[in-house]
């Protein structure tokens, strides 16, 4: 037995593939910690049929996948005092036995955060691909950290973490995202093990709703969002101020209100997301500020001789939204050309 490690398991209503999931679980040395997220009686037969030797915990009523992880969180110490990690996988049957060993014994070899990514190809159902790529797109735009899958729910973590878990906000599928927002947003070290991508009778097992749960992840990547678009109006504001009450040139204008704006962007982050890792978030961040700046300034440039003085004055702030929306596009590529 794996004593130092427990496979939290959440379930809504699941079909007889997670009797197969946790019975081979335990087959294999690991300890399990299921929670029926408020099933109806229907599915007792279900949750009775799971291996005697797993914990099953319960409440009456439907509260969603974040709830049911948090409350699995609360109650795993009280269930396994001798846990060192907590490994969570789903139980529909797209996380294997061996998926799951291989994210235990990295969790063992760095005693860090470790999570599964699974490579998306035509065989995967549309709503989970058009899902998966459009929140990994927004992500990493926010966070400026690009990985291959950012909903995938294999996900290991050393108990040092239990409390941080438990304070995340979000009750359903949001709770995942805010996860992994935080923990690169405070550039925890996390590791990531490529895993298989399985899909049983096209995922209708799943409860996840493609339109209302998408929507609620987007706004939890647009609530982290708001500090660069609180960067981009200081930009605009510092560059007005400049062009009608100083006598600079406009180029210097527009330098000067970028500069603010790259400040108060990173005076934001270290003040919502403190880290010890302050250095490599400067380098990061003034490497995206590099790249809108020599943007921005080119085009803004050329604007200026083409057109003129009223020009600048009158359109930088169309510019800035034009240059911001470009660099956005640059900026995605260069992160998932680094990590492809």
């Amino acid at each position: 037995m794996f004593n130092d490690v427990v496979i939290l398991i959440p379930s809504y209503e699941p079909d007889e593939a997670i009797i197969g999931l946790t019975n081979d679980l335990i087959n294999s040395g690991f300890n399990c910690l299921v929670v029926n997220d408020g099933s109806n009686s229907n599915y007792d037969h279900i949750f009775n049929s799971i291996n005697k030797e797993a914990v099953v915990l319960k409440y009456n009523k439907n509260k969603g996948k974040g709830y049911a992880l948090k409350y699995g969180f609360k109650n795993v110490l009280n269930c396994f005092p001798d846990c060192k990690y907590i490994i969570t996988a789903d139980g529909d049957g797209q996380h294997k036995v061996s998926d799951i060993s291989l994210v235990y014994n990295k969790l063992k070899e760095t005693n860090d955060l470790t999570f599964g990514v699974r490579e998306f190809t035509n065989e995967v159902p549309f709503k989970s691909r058009f899902g998966n790529n459009f929140s990994k797109f927004t992500r990493s735009l926010t966070t400026k950290e690009y990985i291959l899958d950012d909903q995938c729910g294999l996900r290991g973590f050393p108990i040092r973490y239990l409390r941080v878990l438990g304070k995340i906000k979000g009750n359903r599928y949001e709770y995942e995202m805010n996860q992994i927002m935080l923990f690169q947003h405070k550039h925890y070290k996390i590791n990531y093990l490529k895993i298989e991508t399985v899909y049983i009778n096209e995922n209708k097992g799943s409860h996840f709703h493609p339109f209302r749960d998408m929507f609620r992840i987007q706004c939890i990547i647009f609530h982290h969002s708001i500090m660069s678009l609180i960067a981009l109006i200081t930009t605009i504001v510092v560059f007005e101020l400049l062009v009608h009450f100083t006598n600079i040139h406009h180029i210097l204008d527009f330098f000067i209100g970028e500069w603010c704006g790259f400040t108060i962007l990173f005076a934001l982050l270290s003040a919502r997301y403190a880290t010890f890792h302050t250095w490599y978030r400067l380098k990061k961040e003034f490497l995206f500020f590099f790249i809108r700046l020599v943007l921005s300034l080119g085009i803004f440039t050329g604007c200026y001789f083409l057109f003129g003085k009223s020009y600048s004055i009158i359109y930088g702030p169309i510019i800035m939204f034009l240059v911001e929306f470009a660099n956005v596009l640059f900026s995605y590529l260069i992160m998932k050309g680094k990590k492809d």
